[in-house]
C-alpha cells in the first residue's frame, strides 16, 4: 500500500511506527544518566544515530530523521524505506544483546524554498541483557 505525500504529522507517525513502536517513560533515568555529560562528544556511527556511553552509566542514544517534503508521488514509500534503513543503523550501532528503548518522538518542521523540512527525533537508553 503506497502512502502518497504525507503531512508532517504523517511523517511523525511513520517515524513512530518504524523507530519507536513501544514508547517508554525514560526521561528521569535519561536525565540522571546525562547529568554531568555537558560537552561530552557523542559518537555518530550512522547518519541520524548518536551514541554516548558515560563511564559507569547506561549507553544513551539520540535518533534524528530529517526529510524535505517535496510532493513527489512516491514520497511516503521512500520515507518508510529510509526509516527502515535508520532502524537497521540503530540495530548496527548497539551490541547484539542490546535493545534500544525510546521516549515518545517529537517533530518540528521548517519552511524551505524547495519544500517543507520535517525533523523527527527521539532519545533513549540502550539496555543490554
Amino acid at each position: 500500500m503506497s502512502i502518497e505525500t504525507p503531512t508532517p504529522d504523517g511523517v511523525l507517525e511513520l517515524f513512530r511506527d518504524e523507530i519507536v513502536p513501544r514508547e517508554a517513560d525514560l526521561d528521569a533515568e535519561y536525565q540522571e544518566a546525562i547529568l554531568g555529560q555537558a560537552g561530552a562528544a557523542w559518537d555518530q556511527p550512522f547518519p541520524g544515530v548518536e551514541v554516548l556511553t558515560p563511564q559507569g552509566g547506561p549507553t544513551l542514544m539520540r535518533v534524528t530523521y530529517r526529510r524535505l517534503l517535496d510532493g513527489a508521488a512516491d514520497e511516503g514509500d521512500r520515507i518508510r524505506h529510509e526509516l527502515r534503513q535508520l532502524w537497521n543503523d540503530i540495530r548496527a550501532a548497539i551490541p547484539s544483546d542490546g535493545q534500544a528503548v525510546f521516549v515518545s518522538p517529537v517533530m518540528t518542521h521548517v519552511d524551505r524554498p524547495e519544500g517543507l523540512e520535517v525533523i523527527c527525533s527521539t532519545h533513549g537508553i540502550v539496555r543490554v541483557s
